[in-house]
């Protein structure tokens, strides 16, 4: 309970010094809910296929935080695009979403293609077929 507690206390901090938003003042109408399955969003976990283990993750994590809580709006500032459909269509809560560091980016495939070009070999082609179904799910 009181590293919960302190997680709350750091959570409030967090979003006043990065969005400039007190919010204080709605503590009572704000629930925390420790999530088992959390360890899923861990990178160490994942040695190969880093960015579909973690977003399989998510989606479990996702599925947990809705059995043991269904908030009136789901807001994301992490990034775990892949737990939308589980809110939107399985609950019908409408989603928040600020994502500073997208999982991939337009930049990063454009990067991987380009290595593809100078180096055609079987594992750049599986690391662009990889990145380029990643990005097609993701975006």
């Amino acid at each position: 309970e009181i590293l919960i507690q302190n997680q709350k206390k750091t959570f409030f901090q967090h979003v006043h010094q990065n969005f400039d938003i007190n919010i204080e003042d709605y503590k009572s109408s704000i629930t925390f809910v420790y999530l088992r399955s959390q360890f899923l969003l861990e990178e160490k976990y994942y040695k190969i296929c880093n960015l579909w283990g973690r977003s399989i993750g998510s989606i479990i994590v996702g599925f947990e935080a809705l059995i043991r809580f269904i908030p009136d709006i789901y807001i994301d500032s992490t990034g775990y695009a892949f737990t939308y459909p589980s809110f939107y269509y399985f609950a019908s809560i409408p989603i928040i979403s600020y994502i500073h560091n997208p999982t991939i980016t337009n930049d990063q495939l454009a990067q991987i293609n380009e290595q593809y070009r100078t180096d055609k070999s079987f594992i750049n082609l599986i690391e662009l077929l990889y990145y380029r179904i990643f990005g097609y799910m993701y975006g």
